[in-house]
């Protein structure tokens, strides 16, 4: 889910804006990757084609119907962003300029966007959301 929303006050010419968007966290997977002599006395054989090792999902990642009725897939903690803007409007003789500020991230959420699914460092995160920040800038109407 995305919303967006904006308000000009009047006497001020100064407009407030936000942004705000909600939606789930990584898709959960567990590998644990198997080596071939681990395989081998179960298999009663080598694995095709010289493979070294092979990679066994002990979560399912696909779409599945669970007895529950939802989709079978695993999801981490939801995304929650919340953006704002501040624009001032300055009028110069036949021009027009607009000084905004951006807060980006201004919850200052730490989501995880990335995790690792293998099994000996499992869900450890390998990327997050940025941290809130600032911007400044100008636009110029001529």
């Amino acid at each position: 889910m995305k919303g967006y929303g904006s308000y000009t006050i009047p006497r001020l010419d100064v407009q407030v804006s936000g942004t705000y968007q909600t939606k789930p966290g990584p898709l959960v997977l567990a590998l644990y990757t198997a080596t071939n002599a681990e395989i081998a006395p179960s298999l009663g054989r080598s694995l095709a084609g010289g493979e070294a090792n092979l990679a066994v999902h002990l979560l399912a990642p696909g779409p599945y119907t669970t007895t529950n009725g939802g989709s079978g897939r695993v999801h981490g903690e939801r995304l929650h962003q919340v953006d704002f803007r501040i624009s001032k409007l300055l009028q110069f003789g036949g021009t027009r300029a607009r000084a905004n500020l951006d807060i980006y991230n201004a919850l200052n959420s730490s989501a995880v966007l990335a995790q690792n699914d293998a099994f000996a460092d499992w869900q450890t995160p390998e990327d997050i959301l940025l941290a809130r920040f600032f911007k400044f800038s100008v636009q110029f109407d001529f």
